[in-house]
């Protein structure tokens, strides 16, 4: 089915949410490349601006709106511009993430009242804020972010994994519900990745917390993927339609583990990260 359904972003409008840096920086200018126009939103002003000027030199008409995706009446309003200001918005990227490294027990409330913010409730006011104009059209992509942690969790990434499992889990409701309306619904599912998300994590458990995220720094460098990898992920799977994309070897790794060997699994995670910090 997904092969009949793949489409070609040339032409049409898509939304990327935390687009000033990263991954989302990587997926307008790819969406940019294959002929998309491009609205993006984020925090910070000055690199969305910076994002949608390399889209422009690339051919795609923008619009850029300061945006906090945690908060429902912004992520509305920001909807509604860029169907009146670009255009019908064919694709919506919700990408927009924070991170939050430590287990269970090293993390606080704030910690996990932060990530749900913007990792869930973003996501879910996206999908409020776009979907019914897609589902009016009967046509439309939706790709959610989430990550190789989504579907098999790190003990040091508890409280992230969390909020990426119900990316995952609400992503495959979506699919299932607007299937028939036209709209398709994937979830893109990167491993490491070399990206601006550890500029503002935050470092729980570790008595050197600024320590700890140089270390991770340099081993996401070290063993990570490029932002550039998983955007052209991110647009293939709005062209296709695809419904799960791991990305990158550890992550279809871990998929195949889940699946072959669970009872086994949270020992091989562990040993996981000690080898990766090797």
């Amino acid at each position: 089915m997904t092969d009949l359904a793949r489409v070609g972003l040339r032409g049409r409008v898509a939304v990327v949410t935390g687009a000033a840096k990263g991954i989302g920086r990587a997926t307008a200018l790819q969406l940019a490349r294959s002929g998309a126009d491009v609205a993006g939103c984020d925090t910070d002003e000055a690199a969305l601006s910076a994002t949608l000027d390399d889209c422009r030199a690339l051919g795609a008409r923008t619009l850029g709106v300061a945006v906090d995706v945690g908060d429902a009446e912004q992520m509305q309003s920001f909807a509604e511009r860029v169907e009146r200001e670009l255009g019908p918005a064919f694709c919506l990227v919700n990408n927009a993430g924070v991170g939050v490294s430590g287990g269970f027990f090293a993390t606080e409330l704030a910690d996990w009242a932060w990530l749900l913010q913007v990792n869930l409730w973003g996501t879910i006011h996206g999908v409020r804020a776009f979907a019914p104009f897609m589902r009016g059209r009967r046509a439309g992509r939706i790709v959610n972010v989430a990550s190789a942690s989504g579907y098999c969790n790190l003990p040091s990434l508890s409280a992230y994994g969390t909020t990426k499992y119900a990316v995952v889990g609400l992503s495959e409701a979506l699919r299932a519900e607007l299937l028939p309306t036209g709209v398709m619904v994937s979830v893109v599912c990167p491993g490491l990745v070399a990206s601006s998300i550890l500029e503002t994590a935050r470092i729980r458990g570790a008595a050197d917390a600024e320590g700890e995220r140089q270390a991770l720094q340099e081993l996401y460098r070290r063993r990570g993927h490029s932002p550039e990898s998983v955007a052209k992920a991110i647009v293939a799977a709005a062209e296709s339609g695809k419904a799960l994309v791991p990305v990158s070897s550890e992550a279809w790794l871990l998929y195949v583990l889940k699946r072959v060997a669970p009872s086994a699994l949270p020992w091989l995670l562990r040993a996981s990260e000690r080898l990766y910090r090797q």
